[in-house]
């Protein structure tokens, strides 16, 4: 299913985002340093938490918190064609918490692939897939 509508508050850098009228292609321009990046890595984020109950169910050789250490609490609020709407949000411990069970038309998968340029990945602890 589509999505119409994304709202995005205190994640990373971004403080309260709202992207409307989203259509299938959609493109993020701004200037170096202003966020497009972070509403990337947020709508990754959410289709990975629609998918899950708990950080540690992803299957990476990294913990997944590891990966969003940096974001904080959040909030994402996804709003579907259909005008129903899912609220994401978390803390690092909790893992995410999601204000109704997605349908399977609700879920969606994102792969987001960014350099290593101060994420530091290449020096965490190696995690066995379970």
């Amino acid at each position: 299913m589509k999505l119409k509508n994304i709202s995005i508050k205190n994640f990373k850098g971004l403080q309260d985002i709202s992207i409307t009228d989203c259509g299938r292609i959609n493109a993020i321009v701004g200037k170096n340093n202003s966020g497009k990046s972070s509403i990337l890595h947020a709508i990754d984020m959410a289709g990975l938490a629609l998918e899950v109950n708990t950080w540690n169910n992803f299957q990476p050789k990294l913990a997944i918190k590891d990966l969003f250490s940096d974001t904080g609490d959040f909030e994402i609020d996804l709003t579907y064609e259909d005008n129903s709407t899912i609220q994401i949000s978390t803390d690092i411990h909790l893992g995410p918490r999601k204000s109704a069970t997605p349908t399977d038309a609700q879920k969606f998968k994102s792969i987001l692939i960014w350099p290593d340029v101060g994420a530091g990945m290449l020096q965490r602890n190696h995690r066995t897939p379970q």
